[in-house]
């Protein structure tokens, strides 16, 4: 995306300096990606502040730098533009943007499969119109509006935008930055049900959140699918039409249609799919024209990923996991793997809070009958690993990455399936 220093300056109701000389070329918050030309936004995070790294800004390229009002250190022969605070600076200048441009937003979320959803929608709709959508899964605060900045230039006639959350509030101000005109929950599990631990109901809690995505008075249609939980605080939270989606595997007829016109790595995935064609046909593709688009469906990277290397076959699913899709991808590995060694390699589960133990052996058990092998990984996998001990069967568990890998090395024999 290209900007002229008057027309960027202006989504944050500044005056570009007159120091700048040139286009720019798009922003960046980590000093360490910024590309010639990029707007560096010096945020303050958990672990560092982006005002301790201008000098690494400016001498990758960066055209200027946003820092706060009061900072008066070093600037390394970057223009600085004084702000009260960076963050909302990004989010304000992404949300004029937007506001600019008069394209239809259309937001997803979901505990699962946001991503997939989000470009098999993409995939879709960009056959029959101009679209843009968010980079990988850029659905934060931060994220959300550097995509908007970076990946659209105004003329679409749709923006597919992944909006997540770890908070209650959270998705209400993205729909503040990026108002859809239509907006889809994936499904609801308990996946940060950590910080929903001291709620009755946590799950209720999450439900209340994701439906948050719902509450701009922009928004006029919303896409759940049929058997959502918790669809009682999902349609009481709002008044606008509601369209329903389902594909529940082989017993649906609608997953037959759809596994005859284009395959897909797993069964789960075809509710993703359903997902997506809800949306479309909400955006006004006809169902010929969905069908015709399917063959350009694009996979998400690390999500049900298939490559083989030294005879061995691997399926990456190595994204950030729920017990849910953690037992969908041992399907899989028990389907695709039959006949073979099947060797289960699985990470913990982050940010279940009080649900950690029983998800962990939930899925363990779910394990014992689907994999040959199971190795386990990180601090949380112990209740994994007492559910094999229970039965006799020692499983190896590691702490450290290179350790890990280095077994592999040693254990995976020509022809398993990993």
């Amino acid at each position: 995306m290209i900007y002229t220093p008057h027309d960027f300056f202006a989504l944050m109701g500044q005056t570009a300096p007159q120091a700048i000389i040139g286009h720019i070329s798009g922003v960046a918050i980590d000093s360490r990606k910024v590309q010639p030309g990029n707007i560096f936004f010096a945020l303050k995070g958990e672990r560092t502040d982006g005002h301790l790294h201008l000098k690494d800004a400016a001498q990758r390229g960066a055209r200027a730098a946003v820092v706060v009002q009061d900072y008066r250190g070093e600037h390394f022969e970057l223009p600085l533009i004084h702000v009260a605070e960076p963050l909302i600076a990004l989010q304000e200048a992404a949300k004029n943007k937007l506001r600019a441009a008069k394209s239809q937003i259309v937001a997803i979320t979901g505990s699962l499969g946001k991503t997939t959803t989000k470009n098999f929608l993409y995939s879709l709709l960009k056959t029959k119109y101009k679209t843009a959508t968010s980079r990988a899964n850029q659905n934060s605060q931060i994220g959300l509006a550097t995509s908007i900045l970076n990946e659209t230039h105004g003329d679409e006639d749709f923006v597919v935008l992944e909006m997540g959350m770890t908070h209650p509030g959270q998705i209400r101000r993205l729909t503040e930055i990026a108002p859809p005109d239509i907006a889809l929950v994936t499904g609801i599990y308990l996946v940060h049900a950590e910080n929903f631990d001291g709620m009755n109901d946590p799950l209720e809690g999450i439900a209340r959140a994701k439906s948050e995505i719902f509450s701009h008075p922009k928004t006029k249609v919303g896409c759940i699918p049929s058997d959502i939980a918790c669809k009682d605080i999902v349609l009481s939270s709002t008044s606008i039409k509601m369209q329903t989606f389902s594909c529940h595997e082989y017993e649906s007829k609608q997953y037959e249609a759809l596994h005859s016109l284009v395959t897909l790595p797993a069964p789960h995935m075809y509710i993703n799919l359903s997902a997506a064609i809800c949306a479309a046909g909400e955006c006004g593709m006809t169902h010929a024209e969905i069908a015709a688009a399917l063959p350009t469906l694009v996979g998400t990277e690390r999500r049900l990923q298939f490559y083989e290397k030294n005879g061995i076959q691997f399926i990456n699913d190595a994204y950030n996991a729920a017990e849910p899709s953690m037992k969908a991808a041992l399907d899989v590995l028990h389907t695709h793997g039959k006949g073979r060694r099947r060797v289960a390699v699985l990470g913990h589960m982050e940010g279940l809070g009080t649900f950690s133990h029983a998800a962990h052996v939930s899925v363990a058990e779910y394990a014992k009958a689907r994999c040959d092998v199971c190795v386990c990984f990180g601090a949380l996998a112990g209740p994994m690993v007492e559910v094999f001990a229970k039965e006799g069967t020692h499983i190896p568990w590691f702490l450290e990455f290179d350790a890990l890998i280095e077994f592999l090395h040693h254990e995976l024999k020509l022809g398993d399936v990993v």
